[in-house]
Parts: structure tokens; sequence; C-alpha cells
């Protein structure tokens, strides 16, 4: 794997030059790294679900680097697509929509839908316009880990496989990611607008752009096991250790430090409140904290990965209480959790 940097012109020309040929490039985003490919390029979006190890079932994004190719790839663009493209874009909002019959079944996962978004970050626009098309992309780790927010990540991610697989050709080197969380998808290819996954954007954020409730965006209740947009595997975001998550922090508080958890306390890195990271720490955990939803969502992928990098043994950290950002964050601990625990 060839790492150039972003802000080298010759490097993002190379990487372009390896899409052209069917080549597949590691690139940052404002939110986390995508692993991308020719999205007109069936044999190319297929090496991705190899390098991953991506069940065939779980659809690509598609990243655009400007609101004039969306019609390359979707053949109904609803007047609520334009108002949150004008409002969004480019930034962390993915919207399904309908697909043209060329985009083919390896980007979709077979669904009749496309995933549609044009990044913020110069680098990644960069590149995708040198490209010349629009680039499938998913997370740049390997599936069902923690999704990289900075290059050194993804080298930790295909260097550390039991078994050495294929890697992506290029890594272009871009620092950390600023938003740190992927991006809130919204269904358009329906009737009623609906959030399939949270993000960086908030679904109150959404609905006041529509015009509509919260509510009514949430409303949408999916089948068991069904996966309409990327990011809705129920065991997904996982780190190399366990991660147990609390109900409350409150109760991550009195479990830990009553001696109620199975492991010493120098074995469980704790990722809590800041108010409550002394107290951790006194007591002999390894302990960071966040103030808030909004740092939470910006540092939770960094976090698990540091924990699993530690000395500890396990990862603790509380579901937060309240709307906006909370709901990301909490998605999020749900599918890369080990166990749950009400107490």
């Amino acid at each position: 794997m060839k790492i150039v940097r972003s802000d080298s012109r010759r490097g993002i020309q190379y990487a372009a030059s390896v899409i052209k040929s069917g080549g597949v490039v590691v690139f940052p985003t404002e939110t986390v790294y995508g692993m991308g490919a020719d999205a007109f390029n069936p044999a190319a979006c297929r090496r991705i679900f190899r390098i991953k190890g991506r069940p065939s079932n779980n659809p690509l994004i598609v990243h655009v680097a400007s609101v004039s190719w969306v019609g390359l790839l979707a053949r109904d663009i609803p007047c609520a697509a334009s108002v949150l493209m004008k409002r969004f874009w480019p930034g962390p909002l993915t919207l399904v929509l309908k697909k043209r019959k060329e985009v083919s079944c390896a980007v979709t996962g077979g669904l009749d839908t496309v995933a549609v978004r044009m990044p913020s970050s110069r680098a990644a626009l960069d590149f995708i316009k040198a490209a010349g098309v629009p680039i499938a992309a998913p997370s740049a780790n390997v599936s069902g880990r923690v999704s990289p927010v900075a290059h050194a990540d993804v080298v930790d991610d295909f260097s550390a496989r039991p078994k050495r697989g294929p890697s992506p050709d290029v890594l272009i080197a871009g620092g950390r990611s600023r938003r740190g969380m992927e991006s809130t998808i919204v269904d358009l290819s329906r009737r009623r607008p609906a959030i399939l996954r949270h993000g960086s954007i908030t679904a109150e954020a959404v609905a006041d752009a529509l015009g509509i409730s919260a509510e009514e965006l949430l409303r949408r209740r999916l089948a068991a096991g069904a996966v309409e947009a990327p990011g809705m595997l129920k065991a997904h975001y996982r780190p190399r250790i366990p991660l147990v998550v609390f109900s409350t922090a409150a109760a991550m508080k009195k479990n830990l430090l009553a001696g109620r958890f199975p492991y010493p306390h120098k074995a469980v890195f704790v990722i809590s409140p800041s108010k409550m990271t002394a107290v951790f720490r006194r007591a002999g955990f390894a302990a960071e904290g966040f103030r808030g939803s909004a740092e939470l969502s910006r540092n939770l992928y960094y976090l698990l990965r540091k924990a699993a990098k530690s000395r500890a043994r396990v990862i603790a950290a509380p579901l937060l209480a309240g709307a906006g950002l909370a709901r990301a964050v909490n998605d999020r601990l749900r599918r890369a959790a080990s166990e749950i625990t009400l107490g």
C-alpha cells in the first residue's frame, strides 16, 4: 500500500490515476477515512468488499464532487433532496435515492437505491475531482471493526490482520478526521423521509430543514436484520478488546467503584464524563473524559482505538441521555458493545 500526502498535488494525481485503472484508494474525509473505487467499475467495487471482508449485502456510499453528479447515479431526485443538499452539502449527510440502472448491484448491495454524499473535506473533493468519477466508499477498516479517523488507523488495521489478505493500493494521508463519526443517512426513496443511520447531523437539524418533526423522521420501524444502508449491521464498530456499555454514567460509576465488575481496576479502560474521570483514576482505572455528546461523537473512535492499544483488557462506557448527537453516540456504542448492562 503506497502512502501519499493529501497536500501533495502529485500524490492526489497519482491516487486518481489508480482509480482510473481500477484500483482501490483510501482517502480522508471529514467523517472517517474511506476506501474508494470507481462507482461505475463493478470489479473495482467488489475488490473493496474482499479487502474489508465486508458482507456483499452491505451497500456502499457513493461520494461526489458536485451536486450536478447526483443525476448520474439517481433516477429520481425529489424536492426534499434538493432542500437537504442545499442546506448540508458539502458535509456529513448521505441521501438514499432511487438508483439509475447504470449503478451496479456491487455498489448498492442488491438494493434498488443508491446512497450519495458530497464530503466537505478539501482532500476528498480534490481526489474525487481528479479521478473524474463518483467514488464508492465505505469506511477504510476491516469489516466490523472501529472506523479509522487517522491514516495510522488504516495502517494498523491492515498490518494487524492474523492472515495477510489483500490491501488497498494507495492511502492518502490527511491527518485526523474533523468530525470523527460517519455521516447521517436519510432515506428519500419512499414517500416519507426517514433516518436510517444517526450521524454528525442530528435528526432535529434534518427535520428543521424539511419542515417536519424529528419524530416523523424516526417513525419507520425496520424489519429485524434489514440492511437498507451502511452501518445497520447489529454488530459493528467493535474494538479489539471487549466493550461493556452501562445504561448511565451513574450506573457505571456505582458498579465499577463497588467492585461489581469481573476485572481488576488496572485492566479496565473507562470512557466517562469529565467530571468523573479523576475519581476513576484515583481508584486505579485508566480513564479518559468527555464534555458532552458533541465531544464524544468526535472522539469515540479515537478513544476505542486508544483503549485497545493500552494494557486494558476491557473497555467500560455509558450510554448518553438526551437526543441530538447522543442518538448517534448511543447507536455506535450499542453496536460496538460486547455486553450492555442496565445495572
